[in-house]
């Protein structure tokens, strides 16, 4: 899969190419083929993703050092000069998925749960393994 299917113009492959991410980016047009995605959407997803990678290349920082916490820097940085899209934080979400995919990243630590989650977790766990319950569809599909 390559960018081309959404984007022909060479002046813009080369744009989407450029900075630490270029390398991933034809992986990238192709998860959003896989998922069906229109055209719209995926030069949408595919224009924040280099603009990510401009600013990350601008900032010095490498595709190994790529995380939920960088993203979330850049869409600071990102909201004092453009008006976000409900897509914007999908789409990067996204690309973080893609590069763990190929181990260009670290995979996600695990989440520390609160005392609360905690405890909600572990009476889950004893219900299921301890007294037998087994979960409903709809509540698995909450979950």
């Amino acid at each position: 899969m390559s960018t081309t299917i959404y984007f022909p113009a060479t002046n813009m492959q080369r744009r989407l190419h450029e900075g630490p991410l270029g390398i991933h980016i034809d992986l990238y047009a192709g998860r959003l083929q896989k998922e069906g995605r229109c055209l719209q959407s995926a030069w949408r997803c595919l224009r924040v993703v280099s603009d990510f990678s401009h600013w990350l290349d601008r900032k010095g920082i490498g595709v190994a050092e790529v995380n939920e916490q960088i993203v979330q820097n850049y869409q600071r940085f990102r909201a004092r000069y453009r008006c976000l899209f409900l897509s914007d934080q999908p789409a990067l979400m996204r690309l973080l998925d893609v590069l763990r995919n190929v181990n260009a990243i670290p995979a996600k630590p695990p989440s520390v749960l609160s005392a609360c989650e905690q405890i909600v977790a572990d009476f889950r766990q004893h219900l299921s393994h301890e007294r037998g319950l087994a979960q409903s569809a709809s509540s698995a599909a909450s979950l």
